[in-house]
């Protein structure tokens, strides 16, 4: 839990996202209607937008870490 509460942003940004597109890929094709497979292509593609967005998040936070603590 230390490790979310350090960082909120980058997580509530890629979850978000992440969730957002896979309700995108799950309910997009029967509620929007269009081309089905551009629709899940789309909802797909924010999905892992939306996880890259948590692992950036989460490399800038390594990288804080290493900086601020003395090596041993």
């Amino acid at each position: 839990m230390k490790n979310i509460s350090s960082n909120p942003l980058p997580w509530l940004i890629g979850t978000l996202l992440a969730l957002g597109g896979v309700a995108i890929d799950r309910l997009g094709p029967d509620l929007i209607g269009g081309s089905p497979r551009l629709v899940m292509l789309a909802g797909r593609i924010i999905a892992i937008i939306g996880l890259g967005v948590i692992m950036h998040g989460i490399r800038k936070r390594i990288q804080r870490d290493e900086t601020a603590s003395p090596d041993a």
